[in-house]
């Protein structure tokens, strides 16, 4: 997508902009080309996909677009609030008159895509949010329309790769306070909400039912959307994982500290949902980096407590690329010479092919329970 802004640009001052309307037209292209529109901010600091849109929107798209359709296909690929805003504005299109059903299910498009709006951004989907009816909360146990669990994904990816979590960033303080402002507000006024599962989709493992701190983590383990968001723009490097993971998992507890909820009997009831099989946590990531080689992170655990600092996630890096091959020639009743796995036929234009589908496979594997444990304080020996 590098450069793909002047190329347009130069390709329709050259009177090729009647070339456009056609490949607009199609079910398919319509989507794709907003797909590629929003890849511009992933890459480019700026409101990329803004002058990408305008641009387009100059030369004819707005002539060959359902506005409401549109609408859904901008979120659903992770457009910026500048870019949607823009849509409305160009076209004079009340966002509120859609109906409140609509407006969650868009939400939950934007939270799922992977890009991240700000709490004021946010409330332009729902400005409702603060003085939620009883037709939202509703609403809200529909399928694909839960309202925290879609705030919750946005406020945690927001917080951990929008905004870079390496610094004391006055900003990200700010905007903290916001999103506790914004969560507490569905939380008070939808108890139930914050241990309500819903229906979350993840790339290799299909539908699962979550509640919204389990949503999270999901989301996390299960997409590899931090290989394009978690790069520090300024520094131009990927911060530890550790840290990314960490950052979710403190910003959300602390939060709903702040929100006034029990944070022991929170992780107690997060425990018994999953100890019931309610909820389900992807166990395995693997974060890749086309910079560097790949690396596996294993999820182990948690201990929960009532402070927000007794709250801790237990991971480790997974190293034994090779345990499982090398356990097979000993176990197996075939004989076969250490190192004959290396000597098939293979093609080295092939190994990243090979790799990803060696890691996908690894991806799915499941180990033993997850540990969570109560938070104890240590005691010297009496």
């Amino acid at each position: 997508m590098f450069g793909a802004l002047k190329t347009t640009r130069g390709i329709l001052e050259r009177g090729l902009d009647g070339t456009i309307s056609e490949p607009l037209r199609s079910e398919h292209s319509t989507p794709y080309l907003f797909y590629l529109i929003s890849l511009l901010n992933v890459h480019e600091s700026g409101p990329g996909d803004l002058q990408f849109f305008e641009l387009c929107a100059d030369h004819g798209l707005d002539d060959v677009l359902d506005h409401t359709e549109t609408i859904l296909v901008l979120l659903r690929n992770g457009v910026s609030f500048s870019a949607f805003h823009a849509f409305l504005k160009r076209n004079g299109f009340c966002y509120d008159s859609l109906p409140i059903e609509t407006r969650l299910q868009h939400l939950r498009e934007l939270s799922e895509s992977d890009r991240s709006w700000n709490p004021d951004e946010v409330k332009q989907i729902i400005p409702e949010i603060f003085e939620l009816t009883a037709e939202i909360i509703e609403l809200s146990l529909d399928e694909g329309c839960a309202l925290i669990h879609s705030v919750a994904l946005l406020f945690s990816r927001r917080l951990t790769t929008w905004i870079s979590p390496l610094g004391g960033d006055q900003r990200l303080e700010e905007e903290k306070k916001q999103w506790s402002k914004l969560i507490g507000s569905c939380i008070r006024q939808d108890p139930a909400s914050l241990h309500r599962l819903e229906s979350v989709c993840s790339r290799n493992n299909g539908y699962s039912e979550a509640s919204p701190f389990s949503f999270i983590l999901w989301s996390f383990f299960g997409t590899k959307h931090y290989s394009y968001l978690s790069l520090d723009s300024e520094r131009h490097v990927m911060p530890p994982m550790q840290l990314l993971l960490e950052s979710a998992l403190t910003a959300w507890i602390t939060t709903l500290s702040n929100c006034g909820i029990d944070l022991l009997s929170y992780g107690r009831q997060e425990k018994r949902l999953y100890d019931e099989g309610s909820t389900r946590y992807r166990r395995q990531f693997i974060p890749w980096d086309y910079s560097s080689v790949t690396s596996r992170l294993l999820l182990i655990g948690f201990t929960y407590g009532s402070r927000p600092e007794q709250w801790k996630l237990w991971w480790t890096w997974e190293y034994e690329d090779y345990a499982g091959e090398f356990w097979d020639l000993v176990e197996s009743q075939r004989f076969k010479m250490p190192g004959s796995w290396v000597d098939e036929p293979w093609d080295c234009d092939d190994f990243v092919l090979e790799e990803r589908r060696r890691q996908d496979i690894w991806e799915m594997e499941q180990n033993t329970p997850l540990i969570w444990s109560e938070y104890r304080k240590i005691r010297p020996p009496s």
